[in-house]
């Protein structure tokens, strides 16, 4: 039998570093789609979440500044509508009605969906991310969306 007595124990501090109420990215335009978008910035990892209009303009956009420009943001926004209104068009010929695309890459993946014919929701995440997550609450926000803007 070992007796373990008050000097052989060694004494750790460990130091807890208090979270700010609200460290997550806002929506940059304050919408309530912004708000909605928000929801998906909770996953780690995601960059960057932008609802655009059928002209490519942006709604609104949710992005960490630490890791994206808010430009970048905006065109990459601008940039899907066109691909991604014509893949829809194939996919519902094709029975394939509410499909989301994932493109991935070595350092990044990218999420696109088309909401209600016009709009495009796109969101950007770091290579390291749970995709899983980000889609699943990729998808419960364009549902939400998609009742916001149809009725």
């Amino acid at each position: 039998m070992v007796r373990v007595g008050p000097r052989d124990v060694k004494r750790t501090t460990v130091r807890v570093t208090p979270i700010a109420s609200n460290t997550l990215p806002l929506s940059a335009l304050g919408t309530e789609f912004g708000k909605l978008m928000e929801t998906v910035m909770t996953v780690p990892g995601v960059m960057a979440v932008v609802l655009s209009d059928d002209g490519g303009y942006a709604i609104d956009y949710v992005f960490d500044e630490e890791q994206i420009d808010s430009l970048d943001v905006q065109i990459v926004g601008a940039q899907m509508v066109l691909p991604i209104q014509r893949l829809m068009k194939t996919a519902n010929k094709r029975g394939l009605g509410g499909a989301a695309v994932i493109l991935e890459s070595q350092q990044r993946h990218l999420m696109c969906a088309e909401i209600a014919d016009e709009y495009v929701l796109a969101a950007m995440l770091a290579r390291q991310s749970n995709v899983a997550l980000a889609f699943r609450r990729f998808e419960a926000a364009r549902t939400r969306l998609q009742s916001l803007l149809v009725g």
